[in-house]
């Protein structure tokens, strides 16, 4: 569960700390939000997608 306490963490953090981060108030309570067991990061996601949409 540390996933979770961290995305918790995040939305802790006053704004100069999360800059200093590159996460943004939004982002910090989008990832709040999302589930314990969601340990998928945009990029993996973003990379299944295209693999996924590939024609051979």
């Amino acid at each position: 569960m540390k996933a979770a306490r961290s995305r918790q963490e995040l939305v802790g953090m006053d704004d100069r700390m999360r800059a200093d981060i590159g996460i943004s108030r939004g982002e910090a309570l989008f990832e709040s939000k999302r589930a314990a067991w969601d340990l998928e990061t945009p990029a993996d996601s973003s990379r299944r997608s295209r693999t996924e949409t590939r024609s051979f």
